[in-house]
């Protein structure tokens, strides 16, 4: 292999595994709101919890990077969830609403956090295990 050859695989491979953490990341701000704005039961939100993080942990294959993807995308999560909550309130000009929506949402979701980060954990796990990596 040449020098630009390798090049190109390590861009590849980094490029692909920003656009998971991305995906991971969208689809843990998507599983809090299912608590926020629905009221969901939070086993929904652990069920959901759950899947994602087998679902990178299968395509990703690497324990060393999976597990702390999981962890960051699930703090990631939180403020691109706020920001999703709050664009409506910024269109409209309330902005004096946005210190009261962050300590809401801060309490909410710290319980969900908590609670998910031990599901997220075993389902990086057993998407490890399934994989093949041990």
């Amino acid at each position: 292999m040449t020098e630009l050859a390798k090049k190109a695989a390590i861009l590849k491979k980094t490029l692909n595994y920003t656009l998971i953490f991305i995906i991971v990341s969208i689809n843990q701000a998507s599983s809090y709101f299912l608590q926020l704005i629905w009221k969901f039961d939070p086993l929904y939100y652990l069920g959901l919890t759950f899947i994602i993080s087998l679902s990178a942990s299968l395509v990703i294959k690497n324990l060393k990077l999976v597990l702390p993807l999981i962890i960051i995308s699930l703090i990631v999560g939180i403020p691109l969830s706020f920001v999703l909550m709050i664009i409506p309130h910024l269109v409209q000009g309330e902005t004096e609403i946005l210190g009261m929506l962050w300590q809401i949402h801060l309490v909410a979701l710290a319980k969900l956090f908590f609670l998910g980060i031990p599901v997220s954990l075993i389902g990086g796990l057993i998407g490890g295990l399934a994989s093949g990596e041990a």
